[in-house]
C-alpha cells in the first residue's frame, strides 16, 4: 500500500478520503486488460501499452496524475497515428 502511495499524490490523496466501507471509484472502463495495466505500471513502472487502450490507460493515469505513464501512452498513440496517416 506505501509503494501505490508513493507513486501518486492524487491516489493517496483518493485513498485516504475514504469512509468507513467506501470503495475507490476508478475512472470508467469496460476493458479489464486496461485496469490490469494501469495496475501493473504502479508496480512495475512497465505497462502493455498497446494501440487499443492507450487512451483508455492515459486517462487513468491523467486521473492519477502519473505524469511518465501519460508520456509512456502519448508516445504509443503518436506512433499508432504516424503508422497509419504516412
Amino acid at each position: 500500500r506505501v509503494y501505490l502511495l508513493s507513486r501518486s499524490n492524487a491516489l493517496r490523496r483518493a485513498i485516504y478520503n475514504l469512509e468507513g466501507d467506501s470503495c475507490l471509484v476508478l475512472p470508467e472502463t469496460r476493458k479489464r486488460e486496461t485496469l490490469l495495466a494501469f495496475i501493473e505500471y504502479l508496480y512495475t513502472d512497465h505497462s502493455p501499452i498497446s494501440t487499443n487502450d492507450g487512451l483508455d490507460i492515459m486517462n487513468f493515469a491523467h486521473t492519477y496524475e502519473i505524469s511518465r505513464l501519460i508520456s509512456l501512452c502519448e508516445l504509443y498513440v503518436s506512433k499508432f497515428i504516424e503508422e497509419n496517416t504516412f
